[in-house]
């Protein structure tokens, strides 16, 4: 994501959202390519997460990111088991098969509860004042603990055989093959008269 990319898509939404004649809340997290543009937005008001705080606040980061990247990288693992035990050979995975992949899990995998409980998790949706751990009934945790271990057994095994199959000598684990991409650069780093100009403005 880059500061251009986002301010023009979010300028497009604006305009959209306008057209409605609808006012719009968006809560967005703390990313040098996410400007304050609230100056140039009329329907749309942007509000941004307390520095720090996106591992806490972020939906995305409790649960459903890790869910969704557990159950793709095994589809990947699975694709190339099926084909090298098939065929004897290395498949090629290409940008569509990864695309057909994503949309196939997503749809599968990545369910309505899980987002639902990721969202809730943050504080989102409706609660009372007692500790929402306290609400959730002792069967529903049994359920997401059995659900949470069958996910990390299921891409163990096929990951450990992955490796046997390939002989291969792996310094690499399960959790780092899943989160390879952990500190992957998503957003460009603004540079200080960029800081600078934004703030100033």
């Amino acid at each position: 994501m880059t500061i251009d990319l986002f301010e023009s898509w979010l300028l497009e939404l604006d305009k959209y959202f306008l057209r409605q004649n609808r006012k719009m809340l968006f809560i967005i997290g703390n990313c040098p390519a996410h400007p304050q543009l609230n100056h140039k937005l009329r329907a749309i008001q942007l509000t941004f997460f307390p520095p720090n705080m996106t591992s806490i606040l972020q939906p995305l980061d409790q649960g459903i990111i890790n869910c969704f990247k557990h159950h793709y990288r095994e589809r990947i693992l699975k694709k190339f088991l099926d084909s090298f035990e098939s065929h004897s050979f290395i498949p090629k995975i290409d940008l569509l098969d990864c695309i057909n992949i994503v949309a196939n899990m997503w749809n599968v995998e990545v369910t309505q509860t899980t987002i639902h409980n990721c969202f809730r998790k943050t504080g989102f949706g409706i609660h009372n004042f007692y500790d929402q751990k306290d609400e959730i009934p002792l069967a529903q945790v049994r359920k997401k603990i059995i659900q949470e271990q069958q996910m990390t057994s299921n891409i163990e095994d096929t990951f450990n055989r992955c490796v046997e199959l390939c002989n291969v000598d792996h310094a690499t684990s399960v959790d780092e093959f899943v989160n390879v991409d952990d500190n992957l650069i998503t957003s460009e780093v603004a540079a200080d008269e960029e800081i600078v100009t934004s703030i100033s403005n």
